[in-house]
């Protein structure tokens, strides 16, 4: 006996499920790939605002010292 046929499927069903988990799987694997750029890109994103902020407090470091020395 075919698998099929234990399966109870007819050749049109196993057509159909075929196409239909072939397209649901690309469409996960795409899914799952933008997903996946997305958290790298933020990755990134976040380190360089992170660096961005830390250069700005050490300004802030520097002018509060300056100003400290003047008085």
């Amino acid at each position: 006996m075919r698998l099929r046929e234990l399966r109870g499927m007819t050749r049109t069903d196993e057509a159909y499920w075929n196409g239909r988990t072939t397209l649901l799987g690309k469409l996960f694997v795409a899914l799952l790939l933008t997903s996946i750029a997305g958290a790298l890109s933020g990755c990134n994103t976040i380190a360089g605002a992170g660096k961005d902020i830390e250069r700005g407090g050490e300004v802030i470091r520097d002018t509060a010292k300056d100003v400290q020395k003047k008085l």
